[in-house]
């Protein structure tokens, strides 16, 4: 919704990371936004990445989520925080820039198991 990113960008502990293309890079005459990282800066020292845009007729070419993850990584890094928390996904990316895994666990109760034992049953089936 645009309202959230309007509020986000009036916000100062949110930050923007906006990655173009040049103009001579692209067959347009204009260097275009081709990436964007919504990021939040929280009062307990940890730089937090939370929304990633891409263009993905240029995503792949020119490695724009490895780009953005270095970008990040500089910019936390020039702002002084000692920690960074990814998020959940693309921990093989996040490895090769010096980011550490950690596995996470979670258990639920369900007062119906039937569902989850008709996803067991297609998951055997495959």
């Amino acid at each position: 919704p645009k309202k959230l990113f309007e509020n986000m960008s009036c916000d100062k502990n949110w930050e923007f990371i906006v990655l173009s293309l040049k103009s001579e890079y692209s067959n347009r005459q204009l260097d275009i936004p081709v990436g964007v990282m919504f990021s939040y800066k929280n009062a307990g020292g940890t730089y937090v990445p939370s929304f990633v845009g891409m263009d993905y007729d240029y995503a792949f070419e020119h490695q724009v989520y490895r780009q953005l993850l270095f970008q990040t990584v500089k910019r936390a890094g020039e702002l002084g925080f000692s920690t960074i928390d990814f998020g959940m996904t693309a921990g093989f990316e996040k490895r090769k820039i010096g980011a550490t895994v950690t596995e996470k666990v979670a258990y639920i109760q369900a007062k119906d198991n039937f569902p989850f034992e008709q996803l067991e049953i297609m998951g055997s089936k495959g």
